[in-house]
């Protein structure tokens, strides 16, 4: 009867160890540029409902456009439309994403001008 591992079995669990260990780091690096994709995607889509906000927020937002750089690579662009008491505000958010790719995010809304 013996007694332990051969050095075949040792050398086996240890490659097999090895290749459990590279999966997960691989694993780690995927999620870890996800993570900063959905941050920046976030991100855009904050900035274009703040200035949705703050638009729809004025008394009766001017017909024009506009635009703005903002920290972090974002380039905020905003236009209103409409004359009378409805004004229609369509703001758009462009940035760059992992890899080369451009990131865009488009919102509208409408607001009333009180009389």
């Amino acid at each position: 009867m013996r007694n332990g591992f051969t050095l075949v079995e040792v050398i086996v669990a240890l490659v097999l160890l090895q290749i459990a260990m590279l999966a997960l780091a691989g694993t780690t690096a995927v999620a870890a540029r996800d993570f900063a994709t959905a941050r920046r995607d976030t991100r855009a889509q904050m900035l274009a409902r703040n200035r949705l906000a703050l638009l729809r927020a004025q008394t009766c937002p001017a017909a024009g456009s506009g635009s703005v750089s903002v920290a972090g690579g974002f380039a905020e662009r905003w236009t209103v439309e409409g004359a009378g008491s409805l004004r229609r505000i369509s703001v758009g958010v462009d940035y760059a994403q992992s890899r080369g790719r451009a990131g865009h995010v488009a919102l509208t809304g409408t607001t009333l001008c009180s009389a």
